[in-house]
């Protein structure tokens, strides 16, 4: 039962790792952030860049955040094995603000999901006081302070996916709610603050259509949520939506609609930036989203393009040195399988469970900075 109220949360996370990870589209740009005042216990640290040298949207028109790729602000070297900090912020960025405190709780949210791992509740932890203090102290821009709270709901889904329900096949619920609500308030206050933001949008409804299956009830207006704010926001949202409609029943033409979303998006980037990576904090972005797409094409019965996806991925420049090589492998040597599984759920089964992509490895899949 756990399982399935998370099932959708993985392939979102999945999928989202998949993607650029530094957007937070819709609204307006928010304010420059004035920069930290000086104190004796951080470093000086370089200059700002001028606001032409930070791209505020991509050629697609939708709109980037500042993150540590841009700030030069002194973010975890990405090429190192191990050490979460490099020492310009407090282990827990107690007395940050403004510009560096976002930039601390960025460190906090890749350095978790990425190196950490198994230090996530401790570091989700540390990441959720540290939005605590900066709302009660309006210490930050509140479309930033969205953005870190939307970070600590996306690594509590992480760590509920990869660390809880990775090691146990069943949670008891009420370790489940534990830390199920905590999730669910930091992303009701992201929203909260940035009600116009599109991307934080589709993870609350995401969210809530997991509960409302938990519980019983229909999965399908959420879909259809998703579905209208994919048609916002595309490029972004697309992971999110084609996640939760790929899961429903065959007969609810939702999985078919996510394959129609996957087309439109194939055929905009054929015009459009829509590199998807490799970089170093979604150094898998490629493969993962070719694996991703081809469960989905096996998942409605296209035995043809599910290897035509699975190709691509063996194709890629990064495939040999993925450490989830294995699952493109296993697909192509039993292409049947891999297809067939899907076909025994029926017009009424739903998929959430049987996809690899809603697994243990649904962030690492991308995310796994090896």
């Amino acid at each position: 039962m756990a399982r399935a109220l998370w099932i959708t949360l993985l392939t979102a996370t999945a999928l989202l790792g998949c993607g650029d990870g530094d957007t937070a589209g819709g609204g307006e740009d928010p304010p420059e952030m004035p920069a930290a005042p000086e104190t004796p216990e951080t470093p000086e640290t370089p200059d700002t860049p001028e606001a032409d040298e930070w791209p505020s949207h991509r050629p697609s028109g939708v709109r980037r955040v500042t993150s540590y790729a841009e700030a030069g602000l002194g973010y975890p070297d990405f090429a190192a094995a191990e050490g979460r900090w490099n020492g310009l912020f407090a282990e827990d960025c107690a007395g940050t603000r403004d510009e560096v405190a976002f930039a601390c709780g960025e460190q906090l949210f890749w350095q978790a999901l990425q190196f950490e791992t198994d230090g996530r509740a401790e570091l989700w932890g540390h990441l959720r006081a540290h939005n605590a203090r900066l709302d009660a102290e309006g210490l930050l821009d509140t479309r930033w302070l969205a953005v870190l709270y939307w970070r600590s709901a996306q690594l509590g889904v992480a760590y509920i996916t990869e660390q809880l329900i990775a090691r146990e096949a069943e949670l008891p619920p009420e370790e489940l709610v534990q830390y199920g609500l905590p999730l669910q308030s930091e992303i009701d206050r992201a929203v909260a603050l940035d009600p116009e933001n599109v991307e934080i949008a589709s993870w609350k409804v995401m969210l809530e259509g997991s509960s409302a299956g938990f519980l019983g009830q229909d999965r399908e207006p959420y879909v259809a949520r998703l579905y209208d704010l994919y048609e916002e926001n595309p490029l972004f949202v697309l992971g999110t939506f084609i996640g939760a409609a790929s899961g429903a029943s065959m007969a609810s033409g939702w999985p078919d609609v996510a394959v129609d979303a996957i087309d439109e998006t194939l055929a905009r980037c054929e015009t459009e930036d829509c590199s998807i990576g490799p970089t170093p904090h979604v150094p898998w972005a490629g493969v993962g989203t070719d694996f991703t797409y081809a469960e989905i094409m096996a998942r409605v019965g296209d035995r043809a393009r599910a290897r035509a996806f699975l190709i691509a991925a063996t194709e890629r420049a990064e495939f040999e040195a993925w450490p989830y090589r294995f699952y493109v492998d296993d697909a192509l040597a039993d292409l049947d399988g891999f297809v067939d599984a899907f076909a025994t759920l029926g017009e009424e089964g739903l998929a959430f469970q049987s996809m690899v992509v809603n697994g243990p490895h649904a962030c690492m899949m991308c995310h796994d900075p090896r």
